[in-house]
C-alpha cells in the first residue's frame, strides 16, 4: 500500500508514460548540454574578467592638473549668463524635425538636457596647454593647466609595416572599366544619372616573417600595403575569441559551421530543458508553494534588471 506522500508526489498512472519521457528528455538534454554550458560559462567569465587572468596594457598615469576655479561674476556680462533652457531649444529642433510631409515627432517629456560644457582651449607661454570649462547650466567654471607629459614609449614589436606599390588599375584603366560597366548599370535601372569610377575590393592575407605572424592588407585602389603584427594565440585569448565568435553559417571551415550549429542546438536545448524542468516541478505538489515563490522572485528580479538596463541603453 502506497503512503499518502508517495501518492501526492508522483503523477497518476495515466500520465506516467508522458512524464517518463519528460524525465528522460530532461536527463539526456542535461548530459548533452553539460560540456557546452561549461564551455560557454568559462569563456564568458574570462571575457568579462580578462584582467583577472592576464596583464592588460594600462594607460600611463595622468600628470597632475593645476586648476583654478572661475567666479560666476567672470561671465555675468556674457551670453553664458543668459543660457537658454534645454527644453526651449529642444522645441526649436522639434519644429525643424516636424517639417511638412514628415511624420510628426513628439518630444519626450523630461528628456532634454545640455550635454557637456563650454570649452576654451588655452596655451601658455611656457608651452603647456589646457583649457577653460564653463557649465552654463550650473554657472560654474574652472581653468585647468596640464603639464606637458612625456611622450609614450611605443611598442615597436606591434608597429605595423606600411609600404606603397602601384595601384592595381591606373586612372585610364579605371575609366575604361567604368565605361564598360555603366551601360549594364543603366540597363538594369534607367533612372541612374551617373556611374562613378569603381572601387576595387581589398586583399587580405596572413604572412610569416622571423617566427611572427602578420595580417597583411592591400588597398588595390591606392596601392597602400599594411602588415599588422598579430599577437600569438594563447589558451586564454583563445577562450575570449571563442566566446565572441559569431559562428555564422557562412562558407568556411566545417568546424566553424559546427560551432555555430552546436551553439544553436544548445540554445534550443536550454529552452526545452527549462520547460521540461517546469513540467516536472508541476508534478511535485508538495514543492508547488516553494517553487512558485522562487519563480516569482526570479521573475521580479529579472524584470527590475531588464527595466534598469533598458533605461541605461535608451539614454545613451
Amino acid at each position: 500500500m502506497k503512503s499518502p506522500a508517495t501518492e501526492s508526489t508522483f503523477p497518476a498512472p495515466a500520465a506516467g508514460g508522458f512524464m517518463k519521457w519528460v524525465r528522460r528528455a530532461h536527463l539526456f538534454l542535461g548530459l548533452f548540454m553539460a560540456p557546452w554550458i561549461l564551455t560557454f560559462g568559462a569563456t564568458g567569465f574570462y571575457f568579462h574578467h580578462q584582467a583577472w587572468f592576464v596583464s592588460l596594457p594600462k594607460a600611463p598615469p595622468a600628470p597632475p592638473t593645476v586648476q583654478i576655479e572661475l567666479p560666476a561674476a567672470a561671465w555675468t556680462s556674457t551670453a553664458l549668463a543668459r543660457w537658454p533652457e534645454a527644453d526651449e531649444w529642444a522645441r526649436k529642433v522639434m519644429a525643424v524635425l516636424n517639417r511638412p510631409g514628415e511624420p510628426g515627432y513628439v518630444l519626450t517629456a523630461g528628456s532634454s538636457r545640455w550635454e557637456g560644457q563650454v570649452f576654451l582651449p588655452i596655451t601658455w607661454e611656457a608651452g603647456t596647454s589646457g583649457g577653460g570649462t564653463i557649465n552654463p547650466v550650473t554657472q560654474t567654471g574652472r581653468i585647468f593647466r596640464m603639464p606637458t607629459p612625456a611622450p609614450p614609449t611605443p611598442d615597436l614589436s606591434m608597429e605595423p609595416v606600411e609600404l606603397q606599390m602601384d595601384p592595381m588599375l591606373d586612372e585610364t584603366a579605371k575609366e575604361n572599366l567604368r565605361a564598360e560597366l555603366a551601360p549594364m548599370i543603366r540597363q538594369a535601372d534607367p533612372t541612374v544619372r551617373e556611374v562613378n569610377a569603381p572601387r576595387l575590393p581589398g586583399l587580405l592575407f596572413r604572412a610569416e616573417q622571423g617566427g611572427r605572424s602578420f595580417r597583411v592588407h592591400l588597398d588595390p585602389n591606392t596601392g597602400e600595403i599594411r602588415a599588422q603584427p598579430m599577437p600569438p594565440l594563447s589558451p586564454l585569448s583563445f577562450l575570449g575569441r571563442l566566446h565572441k565568435d559569431s559562428g555564422k553559417y557562412a562558407a568556411g571551415p566545417w568546424v566553424r559551421v559546427a560551432w555555430a550549429l552546436l551553439a544553436d542546438l544548445v540554445a534550443v536545448s536550454i529552452c526545452f530543458w527549462t520547460l521540461t524542468g517546469l513540467i516536472m516541478w508541476l508534478q511535485l505538489k508538495p514543492l508547488h508553494r516553494t517553487g512558485a515563490f522562487l519563480l516569482l522572485a526570479t521573475l521580479i528580479l529579472l524584470g527590475l534588471v531588464l527595466a534598469g538596463m533598458w533605461g541605461i541603453f535608451s539614454n545613451q
